[in-house]
């Protein structure tokens, strides 16, 4: 009985204390506050605006990362398609979230094309928290919030959800670069216009960027990655979606070495269906400026405009 009581205290001091570290540091984020009142926590944004829809009114949804919350406009292909389009991309979008986000709005909608924003960046790197938070706290659907914990998240995620303070990006480090003047500014020139869409009018500027040498290696592509973007292949073709894959492109100032193998194994990994139409504008005769870009992989305004309207096009000619 004796280590039966010590266990159960034990048991609720863990408890209590990861409670409280969840308190302190709700209480604490003050970064999603500051995006919060500037309108720039687009996931929000995103999310509540999607569940305005009427259902089954969507015919086609973007998922992907930044680059296609910036760089894609539902507004333009819906203009020259007809095609009632919405973007759910985020930051860093990890494609366990993308798949979740995938059957939610499955669950709400009867979309006809899927556009899936996928960069060579995205095959290769392990993305953690936040950026699976930002849809675990937003989709709306209980049972699907519970599966895309248990199944979307890693161990360690799972351990920095529950003990966040812990994270090297938690909200008390956030505070001390906020009042010591070294904080990052995140909040650029930049509006979100609905749809889900973000428009930023930032230029770039080619002295805050410099020359970025990529090596590609056939055994660095992230296994989450394989399952999940098999996972989302199967789902599109279970619901008759037509999957079109979007490669972004770069500015100049990004190379590649052996740029026909990473092509190639880039075409390989996608293309693992008939069914998946890839759209390659990094290697598209389709061409962007300088100008057309924030940083080094985001399009701004300028660019957006005229990759969205190159993808209505093509859009079109599938039909």
């Amino acid at each position: 009985m004796k280590y039966l009581r010590t266990l159960f205290k034990l048991t609720i001091f863990i408890i209590i204390g990861i409670v409280i570290n969840i308190l302190i540091h709700n209480a604490l984020s003050e970064s999603k506050r500051d995006w919060i009142k500037t309108g720039l926590y687009y996931p929000r944004e995103q999310w509540q605006e999607f569940y305005k829809l009427h259902p089954n009114t969507l015919d086609l949804v973007i998922l992907g990362s930044s680059r296609s919350l910036y760089g894609i406009s539902p507004q333009i292909i819906e203009e020259k398609t007809e095609l009632n389009s919405f973007n759910l991309s985020s930051a860093a979008q990890p494609f366990p979230a993308t798949y979740y986000c995938l059957q939610e709005v499955i669950e709400y909608h009867d979309i006809k094309y899927l556009i899936l924003e996928i960069h060579y960046d995205m095959l290769t790197r392990f993305y953690t928290r936040p950026y699976k938070i930002y849809i675990l706290e937003n989709i709306k659907t209980k049972r699907r919030k519970l599966e895309f914990f248990w199944y979307g998240f890693k161990l360690r995620e799972k351990a920095e959800f529950f003990l966040p303070i812990l994270n090297d990006g938690n909200s008390l480090t956030y505070i001390f670069n906020k009042l010591t003047g070294n904080l990052h500014n995140e909040l650029g020139d930049e509006i979100y216009v609905g749809k889900g869409f973000a428009k930023s009018f930032e230029k770039f500027d080619s002295n805050r960027y410099e020359n970025i040498t990529y090596d590609w290696n056939d055994n660095l592509i992230n296994p989450e990655v394989i399952k999940y973007y098999n996972k989302i292949v199967q789902l599109a073709e279970e619901n008759n979606i037509q999957l079109v894959v979007i490669n972004f492109p770069y500015t100049n100032l990004v190379k590649f070495n052996n740029i026909e193998r990473f092509k190639k194994k880039y075409r390989d990994f996608i293309l693992i269906s008939d069914n998946v139409i890839l759209l390659d504008y990094h290697n598209d005769e389709l061409n962007f400026s300088l100008e057309d870009y924030s940083d080094n992989q985001h399009l701004n305004w300028e660019g957006a405009q005229k990759l969205s309207l190159d993808i209505a096009v093509k859009l079109l000619l599938m039909n």
